[in-house]
């Protein structure tokens, strides 16, 4: 059997920026799988891994794409060793961030195996944390320019429950 292509990420939320990797693996790799997961590490997690997937549907993914969470990935029973993971990169010091995730995902799951894009000049400043950020402070000319309408309004739902139980 070949490789499988994945591009995990805790994706909250998914950006134009992560779309961006997503079309252009698409148009090299046969198939691809989002995966979303939750990143125990980020402090400021506004979103499960299923309400990412559901915040995936609002944008045109290419065909050859599949989003699932990691739990359901995990029961397709894949061999590390298939496993190929997709990585977007914006600038250098995107690979300092990358050398971690590299050997945690080979000491923890024998992943040994990634590809890495790197973004154009209109995505390299485009990420989920920013896009957390600019919702927050209800920048959403800005806001329009890094997500969907969809995941503009659920960023705001979100930070208006946040209001509500504070």
């Amino acid at each position: 059997m070949g490789p499988v292509f994945v591009y995990p990420g805790s994706f909250c939320p998914p950006t134009f920026g992560h779309l961006y990797v997503v079309q252009k693996a698409a148009k090299i790799f046969e198939h691809l799988f989002i995966i979303c997961s939750v990143n125990p590490n980020k402090s400021e997690q506004l979103f499960t891994s299923e309400e990412c997937a559901d915040l995936w549907k609002s944008y045109p993914l290419p065909k050859n794409v599949t989003v699932t969470v990691l739990d359901e990935f995990a029961k397709k029973g894949v061999e590390a060793g298939r496993i190929v993971i997709i990585r977007g990169v914006r600038d250098g010091s995107d690979f300092d961030h990358e050398k971690g995730v590299v050997f945690l995902n080979y000491e923890t799951m024998g992943i040994d195996k990634y590809f890495y894009l790197v973004s154009d000049n209109n995505h390299k400043n485009i990420s989920s944390s920013s896009s957390r950020q600019l919702a927050k402070e209800m920048k959403l000319e800005k806001l329009s320019e890094y997500v969907s309408p969809s995941v503009v309004l659920a960023l705001l739902e979100k930070h208006q429950e946040r209001k509500v139980k504070s």
